[in-house]
């Protein structure tokens, strides 16, 4: 067992090195890009290294001190906010994997001699590996050594068995919910609606807490607070840890031991359901949701009056692609159910003297938030420009078309995305609050137009540096861009949004002037275009000198 588990270890790793050195057969730039986004996981790791020893360090710290005092004490909290802060990520965590796509390798492993039951323990323990399980690890072994050392040996032992089966429990539960969510995700239709569902439950959950408890500093709040926290951590495994803790230091040894019994039969439950699941999972063949037949359509292309044709056809060919994934529209129709939300959240937490003093309608607030909401919700588009189109971009480069125009065709169309999201934050700030001066609402445009011409043509830059092959239909790494775009891409949206918001909003608090206002807008609009024409000439010029690396990464080679 601990061999195959070493054989498996090996493989990642070389896996890993592999994908290093592919790039010293391309370019500076695509080695650069290949070795970042390899390193991303290494240096994620060396971050949370400080995180883990200082959990690990406060539980021994913290078992110590509870056993020379006798009991648990501030009712478990030191022990109840991390441990069931953990057991959550751990029950999300599956669920994020699979909604980005990051299913399991093991049905490859079929070809070689390997029995199933072998396959689902490795990857049992491989959920060992998980950050989250790692951290809680060393604290689970931490707390119990304090606790011997604090002078209560029995008590110590019954909470390092508890935190052995509370861990067991979490390695398993892991690997139940990973099998039957990738069940659940073969149907691509069927995953697309699962995770549109999600995404949506998961928004409403972020802020319902806060409009259904409303001040939380008011007593009668904090009392609601409570109640809800306490009603939703009762069934959770870290309480059960929790309060083998509690008995054992109060010196109840036999109703201590009823928690390590009851986590050890949950976590075997779900032990042979990840058995059953993970066994369903390699035995059935993958099924796909079945596509009504269609008439072959001509290919249309889009007339635009005054721009080119081979501009619009880019454009309307590239918008199509992305128009057509789940992620995409649901970061449109999004816009308008969220914005009225986040309103209500904001509306609540401002001062009546906030709103009396500030001439600008709550409404027209969260139009400007939609601004910067629709650009940063066009990010896997917009800053992967020429890595999303897979073969599609070969045909571009085959095609009788300049590199001018596919840069400005996919502008335009990463335009149309940002504006096509705009459109929906506008409509849920208008359902929220339709007040305010029209030229106020009209400004909004204006001012995301004059953001997005600086934006897209550097967008463009990191999409030719930084490219990355990925498929808009999964949802994290597989259809994100390059990580250090999509890093670098986020930091540029500040200074492409401040300067014009910035303009308009000192000509309506300061010079209280609405005419000088949308003078400056205009003004800075003018000068944007100017610089993105010197930005768009730029990688027209460098997109001709990396047609072949581009056309490579497209395909995942």
């Amino acid at each position: 067992m601990i061999r195959w588990v070493r054989i498996f270890v090996w493989m990642r790793v070389r896996v890993l090195v592999n994908t290093v050195r592919s790039g010293f057969r391309r370019d500076t730039a695509t080695f650069i890009s290949r070795f970042a986004e390899a390193s991303a996981p290494l240096l994620l790791a060396i971050l949370l290294i400080p995180l883990a020893l200082g959990l690990t360090i406060a539980a021994f710290v913290g078992g110590y001190y509870m056993a020379s005092q006798g009991e648990l004490l501030a009712n478990g909290l030191p022990l109840r906010i991390p441990l069931g802060v953990a057991t959550f990520l751990v029950i999300i965590s599956p669920l994020v994997s699979t909604m980005k796509g990051e299913t399991s390798t093991s049905r490859r492993l079929l070809l070689l001699p390997i029995p199933y039951g072998l396959l689902h323990r490795v990857q049992v323990l491989s959920g060992i590996g998980d950050p989250v399980i790692a951290i809680v690890s060393g604290v689970l072994i931490a707390f119990p050594l304090g606790m011997a050392v604090g002078g209560r040996t029995l008590a110590a032992l019954i909470t390092f068995l508890a935190g052995l089966t509370f861990l067991g429990l979490l390695i398993c539960l892991t690997a139940a919910a990973g099998s039957l969510l990738q069940l659940l995700f073969r149907d691509r239709r069927r995953a697309e609606w699962v995770t549109s569902v999600a995404v949506v439950i998961m928004v409403l959950l972020a802020v319902t807490p806060q409009l259904l408890i409303g001040d939380v500093e008011s007593k009668e709040g904090e009392a609601r607070l409570l109640a809800v926290l306490q009603a939703a951590v009762s069934i959770a495994p870290s309480e059960f840890f929790v309060n083998s803790v509690r008995f054992s230091l109060a010196g109840r040894h036999l109703m201590a031991l009823t928690s390590p019994v009851i986590l050890l039969l949950a976590g075997s439950l779900l032990y042979g359901l990840s058995w059953k699941a993970f066994n369903q999972l390699l035995s059935s063949p993958e099924s796909s949701s079945p596509r009504r037949s269609r008439q072959k359509r001509q290919s249309r292309s889009l007339n635009i009056p005054g721009v080119p044709p081979q501009i619009a056809g880019v454009a309307w060919a590239s918008a199509r692609s992305f128009l057509r994934t789940a992620r995409i529209r649901l970061a449109i129709f999004l816009m308008p159910i969220t914005l009225p939300i986040v309103g209500l959240a904001l509306s609540s937490a401002l001062e009546e003297r906030w709103r009396n003093e500030v001439p600008v309608s709550t409404g027209v607030v969260l139009a400007m938030l939609a601004a910067a909401l629709a650009l940063l919700n066009s990010q896997q588009v917009l800053f992967n420009q020429f890595g999303i189109d897979r073969s599609g971009l070969t045909l571009q480069f085959l095609s009788p078309l300049t590199p001018r125009h596919i840069v400005l065709g996919k502008l335009a169309a990463n335009g149309f995305l940002v504006f096509l999201t705009l459109l929906g934050g506008l409509l849920g700030a208008v359902i929220f609050n339709p007040s305010g001066n029209i030229f106020m609402w009209l400004a909004v445009p204006v001012i995301t137009l004059s953001a997005f011409l600086l934006l897209g043509p550097a967008a463009s830059l990191l999409s030719i540096f930084l490219p990355h092959g990925a498929d808009l239909g999964q949802w994290g790494k597989k259809g994100n861009p390059h990580p250090t775009a999509a890093f670098i891409g986020v930091l540029l949206i500040g200074p492409s949004l401040g300067p014009p918001l910035a303009l308009f909003a000192v000509g309506i608090l300061f010079w209280k002037n609405l005419a000088l206002a949308w003078t400056a807008l205009l003004i800075w609009t003018l000068f944007s275009l100017l610089i993105a024409w010197g930005l768009t000439e730029f990688a027209s010029h460098m997109l001709r000198s990396r047609w072949e690396s581009l056309s490579l990464t497209a395909q995942d080679r």
